[in-house]
């Protein structure tokens, strides 16, 4: 039975260790954006889940690869003006800087 356990738990092992393409990350940093966005605009959010997003977005962390700097980058996108447009929009003052 051991040894039914060992292989079993390889097998499931190697399930998770297919290699992204660069697309697929792209594609996902796309969406940790999106998602964020959405977590800090949607009022049924927790608080908890609204505060992660907003220090997500507000961190300045490069080291990560999914850290909004690098999310942003990927997607050929400017992380600050992104970051002025959220709030611009959040506070709903957008329109008045235009």
């Amino acid at each position: 039975m051991k040894n039914a356990t060992t292989r079993h738990a390889h097998s499931e092992q190697t399930l998770h260790t297919e290699i992204w393409s660069t697309k697929d990350i792209i594609l996902l940093q796309k969406s940790m954006i999106i998602q964020a966005i959405e977590d800090l605009k949607d009022g049924r959010k927790s608080e908890k889940m609204q505060r992660e997003a907003k220090e997500w977005i507000c961190s300045n962390d490069t080291k990560n690869p999914f850290s909004f700097i690098n999310c942003c980058d990927g997607n050929n996108l400017n992380g600050c003006y992104l970051r002025w447009l959220i709030e611009q929009t959040l506070r709903g003052g957008i329109y008045d800087t235009l």
